[in-house]
This record gives structure tokens, C-alpha cells and sequence, in this order.
């Protein structure tokens, strides 16, 4: 009776029939009940139970979105089984570097390690001026985008190739006369790219196309490089990091030159002045005062406030008082006052920091 009463009321508040499953008490079904007054019972073709219509699932599949960029149908990939190794890849054969397929999922979607089940043949390329350092590892671009179709058809998202100023970095070739990838392996393993490799060999006549290139395509073949090197996710963060530091570099000069306006420590420009101090359209202040509160809070949950110190500063009053050293000539001006709350007085902080409430000095 207890259950059915609380059900009745949920049916109250949510607007829904609520049934239970007999055997494991949870929920079978809810529904509005004009819902459930529309849907007809069909029998059987034996006469037997009659059995409710199904109802459709009201709640949407998730669907992954992002940039989606066009691109073509990837039904014909390339087919490895012919390539031998250290055959040059065709110029024409847009290709991947490995290295920004492992991060795709951590760039666009939000999973890491999730290249499971994908084994391309993989190309390899050494820096014609750094071969000495480990290869370059490529796969099949259209052979990415089959693995990205397979995935969005067996969970019923949409994935792609990002657009804008990474896909660059999933469609690269090398043409235009320059020293092409070399077929490697069928699949990748993590431990195939160990630093020490193995690796295979670098073909002189490799080095030799690149010396006897153009100015133009030996930059190129650089910039393509640099692509396969850094990964989108990478490179974004250090560009927002870079972004944000300046953008706090900005504001520290700011606060900095207003604080030395507001202190008349900076010589005053009438026009900046109103900017700065006037915030409410009114006349600005010659002299504001200053007002700082420190609260200190238990350091235990659920954190009571157990003490609060306020300190006024009357830049008036030091209008003819030189600063001192770190403005220590001031520091007597400033007034300060120490509240403490009668109900937490008996709480000390001891565990996180050293609580002193009866040595209070302001700041």
C-alpha cells in the first residue's frame, strides 16, 4: 500500500502512469496518462493475453557532432595485400599521419585510445635533412574515413574528418617531384613506434630528390612535415595557453596602472581619470577609499564563518604623506577591525593552517 500510495503520488507530480515490474520493482513504463487512454490492446492471432502496442522509444539516440567537413565517398579504400615493402606510395594517394589518427579521438570526440580494430598499411618517411631521427608513419586517408563510417554506422553517429584549418592536417600528399612515403606494414602496433625502432632503412635516393628540389617544394615538404609532427590537440592547447597568459599579462598591467592612478602615484590625466573612477556616470573621485575584508571560514564541513577582518584605507588622508618604502609610512592610516562570530568563537583551525584568532593582523 506504501508503494502504491508513493506512486500515486510521483503520477501526481510528473503527469505520467507509472508500472512497476513485478519481478525486479523497477520501472517498466511511463506515460502520460492521455497517452496511455489512446493506446488499443491488439489480441493475438490465438485469442490469447492481449498484448499492448509497442510504443516508440521517446528519448533520442546521442548524436556526436562536430565540424563535419565534406569529403568523398570512402567505399573503394585502398587495398594493401599488393604493396611491397618500400614501394613508394602514389603521388596522388592522400594520406594520414598516424600520429594525428591516435589523437583524433581526444581532439574531436573526447575518448582517448580508441583506434581499436583499425589496422591500415602504414607508410614511412625520414626527413630528408634529419635522417637520423625515427621515421614519419602515414596510413591511407580514405581508409580513416571507412574506420570513422564504420564506427558512425554501428553506433548511429555522424564523425568526420574535422574542417577548417585541421583537416589539412588528416589530407596530406606528396607530389610535385618530392621524395614519396615508403609501404611498411599492413598493420600499426604501439610497439611497432618505439623510439629505437626497429625501423626501415632510408633510401639514398631519397636524399638525393630533395637536394636537387626547388627552394619552394623542400619548404613545402617542411610544412607538410611539421603537420605530421604536432598533434591538433597540442598545438590548440599551447594556442589557447599562449592566449590566456597574454590575456592575464594585459590585465595585470592594468589593475597595476589603475591602482598607481587611484594612489596618485602616476601622474593624472583628467580624461583617464573619469575613465577609471567614474563607473556609475557620476563626478570621479579625487581620493576613494579603500576596503578589503578577509574572511577565514572553519576549515571543517560545512565551514563556518568564523571570523572576519575588515581593513579601511582613506587615501585622503596620506594626500601630503610620501609612501615610504612598500608604502610602510601609510600603513599606520589604515584602520583595521577584527569580528569575530560568538557561536564559532571556540573553533581554531589547526589541521589545513594555523588559526591565531587573538593575534589578528590584517593581512
Amino acid at each position: 500500500m506504501d508503494t502504491q500510495r508513493r506512486l500515486g503520488d510521483l503520477e501526481v507530480a510528473f503527469n505520467r502512469i507509472i508500472t512497476l515490474d513485478a519481478g525486479s520493482h523497477r520501472v517498466a513504463s511511463a506515460s502520460p496518462p492521455e497517452e496511455a487512454a489512446q493506446r488499443q490492446s491488439v489480441d493475438d492471432e490465438d485469442g490469447g493475453v492481449p498484448m499492448e502496442e509497442p510504443v516508440q522509444d521517446a528519448w533520442e539516440k546521442p548524436v556526436l557532432v562536430h565540424d563535419v567537413a565534406p569529403r568523398k565517398d570512402t567505399k573503394d579504400v585502398v587495398d594493401g595485400t599488393n604493396f611491397k615493402v618500400g614501394e613508394p606510395v602514389d603521388e596522388r594517394l592522400a594520406l594520414c599521419p598516424w600520429h594525428n589518427v591516435q589523437s583524433y579521438p581526444n581532439c574531436f570526440v573526447g575518448k582517448a585510445n580508441k583506434t581499436d580494430n583499425f589496422s591500415p598499411p602504414s607508410f614511412y618517411f625520414y626527413d630528408p635533412a634529419k635522417v637520423d631521427e625515427r621515421p614519419y608513419l602515414f596510413v591511407p586517408t580514405a581508409q580513416f574515413e571507412d574506420y570513422l563510417d564504420d564506427i558512425n554506422a554501428r553506433l548511429d553517429i555522424r564523425l568526420s574528418l574535422p574542417n577548417r584549418a585541421n583537416l589539412e592536417r588528416f589530407i596530406l600528399r606528396f607530389d610535385r617531384g618530392m621524395p614519396r612515403p615508403r609501404y611498411w606494414k599492413r598493420a600499426v602496433e604501439t610497439e611497432d613506434i618505439r623510439p629505437d625502432g626497429p625501423w626501415p632503412g632510408v633510401y639514398a635516393a631519397d636524399i638525393d630528390v630533395f637536394n636537387s628540389a626547388t627552394l619552394p617544394a623542400r619548404d613545402e615538404l617542411v610544412r607538410k612535415l611539421r603537420c605530421a609532427r604536432t598533434s591538433p590537440f597540442i598545438e590548440e592547447k599551447r594556442r589557447k595557453a599562449k592566449e590566456r597568459s597574454e590575456q592575464k599579462r594585459v590585465e595585470r598591467g592594468q589593475m597595476l596602472h589603475q591602482t598607481q592612478v587611484l594612489f596618485g602615484l602616476r601622474g593624472e590625466d583628467g580624461e583617464e581619470q573619469e575613465k577609471v573612477w567614474d563607473t556609475n556616470g557620476s563626478k570621479a573621485i579625487e581620493r576613494p577609499v579603500f576596503v578589503c575584508f578577509d574572511i577565514e571560514a572553519f576549515e571543517r564541513p560545512p565551514n563556518p564563518v568564523s571570523e572576519v577582518g575588515i581593513a579601511v584605507f582613506d587615501s585622503q588622508l596620506v594626500n601630503e604623506v610620501p609612501h615610504g618604502t612598500c608604502g610602510r609610512d601609510w600603513w599606520p592610516v589604515i584602520k583595521a577591525h577584527h569580528l569575530r562570530i560568538r557561536e564559532y568563537s571556540g573553533l581554531v583551525n589547526r589541521v589545513f593552517v594555523k588559526g591565531c584568532p587573538g593575534d589578528f593582523n590584517f593581512g
